[in-house]
């Protein structure tokens, strides 16, 4: 199913991309990971917004890690920009 990311970028939910390599037909594959939605009615809370993030920070941290620790999900460069960095 195709999702306009601009439509996903505004929703006020921390999320990250993880890029993991490329697929056999050497296509980039990547996880995408989302966090809590904010509360609505914390939602403009300057205060809350300063850590509201932290925890899924923290969680995303660990998933990131243990992600790299697994050889076959090591990121690969494709070879259109392999020779580029």
């Amino acid at each position: 199913m195709y999702t306009n990311m601009n439509t996903l970028k505004n929703i006020p939910i921390p999320k990250l991309v993880v890029p993991t390599g490329l697929d056999s037909a050497g296509r980039p594959t990547a996880v995408q990971i989302w966090g809590r939605a904010t509360p609505a009615d914390q939602l403009y809370e300057d205060e809350f917004a300063r850590t509201a993030d932290l925890d899924f920070l923290y969680t995303a941290k660990v998933l990131l890690e243990a992600i790299q620790a697994e050889p076959a999900l090591a990121r690969v460069d494709a070879p259109l920009v392999a020779d580029l960095v």
